[in-house]
């Protein structure tokens, strides 16, 4: 448990000091710091490359790489993009970006991109130390399965999906409201004992979730990413 919190503790860090330029570097390390996630190996392999391949497809531009900070995650191809965002433009210009990609038919778009000013070093420093914090309780958990929980931080606004059983996301989501620091929780589960189906976003409250998602419906098995 120590190391694994140790590794978690730097990935978070460095993730959140470097931003969106250094993803492909931090690829390996995130994957290893989730490596006791109990999906498979070819579920983890799926969602690493659909990350780092809509990564580039974002960064892509040189405006949304120097005016933005984005994070990409998947899940089981849902695809969540959270982070700011400072103006519309450039938010529809991302999320455009996404939907005339070769893998829009293939994934589920979750759209978490705030407008406002990207976070500066010592926010991202502080999100940080909340989300090491927070993943190593609900690994400690013991009524929580938490090697099935992913989790991000941005503005102390805590971000929380994953599969998981609705009892374990109830207790999740009730241990991050009332965890140190944190202002906001917005959850967006998988429930692994509802129909495969049935796919829940929620939040403390409707106005935190962007009802601009999903912008993108679930499609056809994913097809290789090269």
């Amino acid at each position: 448990m120590k190391t694994q919190t140790t590794w978690l503790f730097v990935l978070t860090l460095s993730f959140n000091i470097m931003g969106c330029a250094g993803i492909n570097m931090l690829g390996a390390v995130k994957n290893s710091a989730i490596s006791t996630d109990e999906r498979s190996f070819q579920d983890h392999m799926r969602d690493s490359q659909l990350e780092i391949a809509i990564n580039d497809i974002i960064h892509a531009d040189r405006a949304v790489r120097k005016h933005t900070h984005i994070n990409v995650y998947s899940v089981n191809a849902h695809v969540f993009l959270i982070g700011q965002a400072p103006n519309d433009m450039l938010h529809d210009q991302i999320i455009q970006s996404v939907q005339n990609s070769e893998y829009a038919k293939d994934i589920v778009l979750r759209d978490f991109i705030r407008i406002e000013k990207p976070n500066n070093f010592i926010q991202r420093s502080r999100d940080g130390l909340i989300s090491t914090r927070l993943k190593t309780a609900l690994l400690q958990h013991d009524s929580i399965d938490g090697k099935r929980i992913q989790l991000t931080t941005e503005n102390a606004e805590v971000f929380l999906f994953g599969q998981i059983t609705k009892e374990q996301a109830s207790e999740a989501i009730h241990l991050a409201r009332s965890y140190d620091g944190v202002k906001k929780v917005v959850h967006a589960f998988e429930y692994i004992d509802a129909p495969s189906s049935e796919h829940e976003v929620g939040s403390i409250e409707p106005s935190q979730v962007s009802n601009k998602e999903p912008t993108v419906k679930l499609g056809p098995a994913l097809s290789p990413i090269h």
